[in-house]
């Protein structure tokens, strides 16, 4: 059934779909407590609320699920590509889950640092348990370098050649 009401400016169809030109411009129900509503604000801005016993949006393209929203993450199931340039800013820590192997990779040079227009930042790089941070490439150090070391071993500071002997070792056990 449907029913135009030029009166309310409305198209509806019962309980299913309403299209109005004010408050919930577009609100399509599953039942009473379960529903999705959009709204666009003068400036153009669209809105767009999922409202239910678990709330969210699910993006599918041949019937699966691509991208998937609730009020808790986002989910993406494809990858991610930004195609124009700019920052991306995270307020949280970036989780690589991949229980094989992660990268960053980058196709120009590639900076890791850190920037505050005030403070000096220190940046870290740790493994995690008994892992080892490797540099798997030719290696420049430039400024001052204090390298200090806070655990007892016998090979605190190894060099290796290319094919893995020991040419350099630093000793940080004291008598």
């Amino acid at each position: 059934n449907l029913t135009i009401d030029p009166s309310f400016g409305s198209v509806f169809i019962p309980d299913q779909l309403r299209v109005t030109t004010t408050t919930n411009q577009l609100l399509v129900r599953y039942d009473a407590n379960n529903y999705w509503q959009t709204n666009v604000n003068a400036s153009g801005t669209a809105e767009f609320l999922a409202t239910g016993t678990a709330p969210g949006f699910d993006f599918k393209v041949r019937e699966t699920t691509a991208l998937s929203i609730n009020d808790t993450q986002v989910t993406s199931n494809v990858p991610l590509q930004v195609v124009s340039s700019g920052d991306v800013g995270m307020a949280g820590d970036l989780v690589f889950n991949n229980p094989t192997a992660a990268y960053i990779t980058g196709e120009t040079p590639l900076y890791v640092r850190t920037s505050h227009p005030a403070d000096s930042i220190d940046l870290t790089l740790s493994a995690a348990n008994n892992g080892v941070v490797v540099v798997d490439d030719a290696l420049e150090v430039y400024g001052t370098t204090t390298v200090t070391l806070t655990q007892s071993s016998a090979n605190a500071v190894q060099v290796k050649d290319h094919w893995g002997k020991t040419i350099f070792n630093i000793d940080n056990k004291t008598t």
